[in-house]
């Protein structure tokens, strides 16, 4: 699992329109980021708003001072980079503010995509070509051309970043009925995963299926109480959109991208501001969500491609970590306490459910070599008896410090509990 896995998204300190993300650094509760995600939500309206810069970066059609700081920090502290491209600013296409209709002349979506790639090359490591495109309204053109906007933007990376990857347009893993995509050659429903998989079986004009190096999705909890009674679920979101993309001949060691996930809004108004930016979540529930979250994502190594997610955000009201906006400041700890546990840990399987089996076990040998164990109990907040492994003398809970097991057994509730 490499350090990359350790992503979320850092607003930072803003002067007028530039952001820059140094002014949350270092992050609270001990955590330390391997990926920037959303680079700064610097959509592509924003970098080229009114006319076309040709492939020439220095052109003065771009505006990169939204986009520079981000990159600048990410690479003097070591950190990796994703970006969304997003859909084409809307002089391309007469609309307004964005294009959702696939801009008559292909050479002004290349261009920008070859300065793009040519300012950042080797520094922004990681491409998603649209954002959350499987939403009513992200996309009023045909899948094929999507499929056209996406192969030309990403022949166009490739051409001048050989090393980047690109991957396919995100979906939300909660897809709008009616949308580019979402009823051929299945009925896509509201299933995010087979949208994904109609587009990579969608051919462009000129006969192309999708090129890709992977694809995306965005791993919100979309039911109440938040991962109580799913965590099953979320993995099998994974597992389907893995074979999804082995069908694609995307190859088993490419990550899949999940450039946005956390808590997820109260989808069903059970809750009032600011819980219901938390998926209902209590303050005391936030931390072990977090928890679960990273872990759950982390076992997806154990196949040799796993998920590299960004937890959406640090520092705004929506998933926040660092405590504003109402939330729990814990949040930043319990990511920093489930990071350290997890930093070199080698997983041989996926988490899964273990005595009794609303308990499940995250297994895998940690950095030092050692056996070790995450486990919650996935049942609604409640609390059972689990049974430890021979090898295990000390639990420590995830906002608490390591104690002598005694007995042979620990009390688990929702708040993941680290075996050694």
């Amino acid at each position: 699992m490499p350090t990359a896995y350790f992503g979320a998204s850092v607003f930072g300190s803003c002067a007028g329109s530039i952001c820059d993300p140094s002014g949350q650094f270092p992050l609270l509760g001990g955590t330390s980021l391997g990926m920037l995600g959303k680079v700064g939500f610097t959509s592509w309206q924003y970098v080229e708003p009114s006319c076309d810069g040709g492939t020439n970066p220095s052109s003065s059609c771009y505006h990169w001072a939204q986009l520079d700081p981000w990159v600048n920090y990410a690479q003097a502290n070591g950190m990796k980079l994703i970006y969304d491209v997003d859909v084409p600013p809307g002089w391309m296409c007469s609309q307004s503010p964005v294009c959702t209709v696939l801009p008559s002349n292909l050479t002004l979506v290349s261009n920008f995509a070859t300065a793009l790639a040519t300012k950042y090359k080797g520094r922004i490591q990681y491409y998603e070509t649209l954002n959350e495109i499987d939403q009513g309204g992200a996309w009023t053109g045909t899948c094929a051309d999507l499929v056209l906007l996406h192969n030309t933007m990403r022949d166009a990376i490739k051409a001048a970043d050989p090393n980047a990857v690109v991957g396919a347009p995100n979906v939300t893993g909660y897809s709008t009925p009616g949308t580019a995509c979402d009823s051929s050659p299945v009925n896509a429903g509201t299933d995010s995963v087979l949208w994904m998989q109609n587009f990579l079986q969608t051919h462009d004009r000129n006969g192309s299926l999708p090129r890709v190096d992977t694809v995306g999705i965005h791993t919100y909890q979309i039911v109440q109480p938040a991962l109580h009674n799913v965590a099953q679920r979320f993995l099998d979101v994974y597992n389907r959109l893995r074979a999804v993309m082995t069908a694609a001949g995307i190859p088993p060691s490419a990550p899949l991208l999940v450039t946005e996930g956390s808590f997820g809004p109260d989808s069903n108004n059970n809750c009032s501001s600011p819980l219901s930016s938390t998926g209902c979540l209590t303050s005391a529930q936030q931390p072990a969500y977090v928890g679960r979250w990273l872990v759950l994502g982390a076992s997806t190594w154990a196949d040799g491609g796993g998920q590299l997610p960004s937890w959406y955000a640090y520092d705004i009201d929506w998933g926040t970590l660092n405590g504003s906006s109402g939330m729990n400041l814990q949040n930043a700890t319990a990511y920093g306490q489930m990071e350290g546990w997890l930093t070199g840990a080698a997983f041989q399987q996926q988490c899964h459910s273990g005595t009794p089996s609303t308990v499940f076990v995250c297994d895998f040998t940690n950095g030092l070599g050692q056996p070790s164990e995450v486990i919650f109990n996935d049942n609604n907040g409640s609390t059972t008896t689990y049974t430890v492994p021979s090898w295990a003398t000390t639990y420590q809970p995830l906002l608490g410090n390591a104690q002598a097991i005694s007995g042979g057994n620990v009390t688990v509730g929702d708040t993941p509990i680290l075996l050694q």
